[in-house]
């Protein structure tokens, strides 16, 4: 099993001044929250080292050499690096959109049939085993229903459905594993699967901000299929709420039954820290490791709080449960 984790180096001059050129004449989402570098990825690595040091190898997807940072050991044996230009189309970069570089990853070269997909802002603060991931061969992950409405991702969602619904027939699916989707192990999203499932068609599905198992044929296939429209829909140097997601594949997951029911969120938790009672929440629940997985998202409420302040503090945290250099960083 691979973990695959994703990242920007918004300091770096090269990438920057490739931010500039294109902000100017391309449309779409350029806050700086989605770029913004919290200094605590070797924290993440640390992480990976203790928690789940049976992972085979990590993926650190970059867009060039010079994003790279400094203190990385690249000679790890566990770790390779990955730039956009070694398996995103040409004509799709450079990209300052997160789609384009989730959507391909499956022609990453060697990557394994079983990953773990990770944002740069999903941290391991616990023990935690492979079977928290993959079971029997397949991804754990909920199995609930949702019905959009707003929010950042909803746009990207609808898009995703649509092609769920082009190959598949609810009925059909709900009937094939049926006591996945009525399963206990959803929890209190269960609610959701007996409220939508009398509509023909699916509404949405539940997402959650986690890592994500994926099986790399499942991407395969679903570029076999659907090739031609999720292209189109990368076309974008800046996220605009008109492309395909990651999410698409963990739909098609749970369509053909390829995953095992779990709660995913029994051991995990993410926080949004717009306040100064939820940033000492986060902190605490990083200290005291409250959960295995912990979500530290940045988002555009933070402008509130002194962003310098919120990184000391979250890195303090970590530094409490991490403080050792890992085998990842330079000695």
């Amino acid at each position: 099993m691979d973990f695959v984790i994703t990242w920007v180096n918004d300091k770096d001059p090269a990438w920057r001044a490739d931010y500039e050129k294109y902000s100017l004449i391309e449309t779409g989402e350029k806050r700086e929250c989605r770029f913004r570098d919290w200094d605590n990825l070797h924290y993440w690595f640390r992480g990976v080292e203790k928690f789940a040091p049976w992972v085979d190898r990590v993926f650190l997807i970059v867009a060039s050499p010079s994003q790279l940072p400094e203190w990385l050991n690249t000679d790890h044996p566990k770790l390779r690096t990955v730039f956009h230009g070694e398996y995103i189309p040409e004509e799709l970069l450079p990209t300052f959109s997160p789609f384009p570089i989730e959507m391909f990853l499956h022609l990453i070269p060697d990557l394994s049939e079983q990953f773990v997909y990770f944002n740069d802002d999903f941290f391991i603060v616990n023990h935690i085993k492979p079977e928290r991931f993959f079971r029997k061969g397949l991804p754990v992950d909920l199995c609930a229903m949702n019905a959009y409405s707003s929010g950042s991702l909803a746009t990207n969602c609808m898009c995703n459905l649509e092609i769920i619904n082009r190959n598949f027939n609810k009925r059909n699916v709900m009937r094939s594993h049926i006591f996945k989707w009525f399963s206990p192990a959803n929890g209190k999203h269960l609610v959701r699967n007996f409220l939508l499932m009398w509509w023909p068609e699916f509404t949405g599905f539940y997402d959650h901000h986690l890592p994500q198992p994926l099986l790399k044929s499942t991407l395969t296939k679903v570029w076999n299929r659907e090739g031609a429209a999720v292209f189109n829909s990368l076309k974008y140097r800046f996220r605009t709420g008109l492309e395909n997601t990651q999410y698409l594949y963990r739909y098609w997951q749970l369509m053909e039954n390829r995953f095992t029911v779990g709660n995913v969120e029994a051991d995990s938790v993410a926080y949004h820290p717009a306040t100064e009672a939820q940033l000492n929440n986060m902190t605490d629940a990083i200290r005291k490791q409250k959960r295995n997985i912990i979500v530290v998202n940045d988002n555009e409420r933070l402008s509130f709080l002194d962003f310098d302040d919120v990184k000391i503090r979250t890195c303090k945290a970590f530094d409490s449960i991490l403080p050792d250099r890992s085998l990842f960083e330079r000695n």
